[in-house]
């Protein structure tokens, strides 16, 4: 709601007061506000929600990186590292 007043006022969030000699005011914050906050923060594909897509989501799974290192990585490291790092453990 706007309403005409003796100074520029935004702090209410439901009014707007607008000096008296104004005939004009920005509504591009509000307009991109409403926008913002209509757009959903995820979208889910209506597949999964159904559970048509059962059988991908378990090979994206399994597909997926897993969070622990493996021996393997454990031994690529170079040996320089490890003397930086036992420089650290030194103190």
């Amino acid at each position: 709601m706007v309403k005409f007043g003796d100074v520029f006022n935004d702090e209410n969030e439901e009014l707007l007061i607008l000096p008296h000699g104004e005939f004009q005011f920005s509504v591009a914050q509000y307009v991109y506000e409403t926008i913002v906050l209509s757009v959903p923060l995820r979208r889910v594909h209506p597949g999964i929600k159904d559970g048509s897509l059962k059988e991908v989501i378990e090979k994206l799974e399994s597909l997926a990186p897993k969070e622990g290192k493996t021996e393997e990585q454990k031994d690529d490291i170079d040996p320089r590292w490890e003397n930086l790092k036992k420089l650290l453990t030194d103190k």
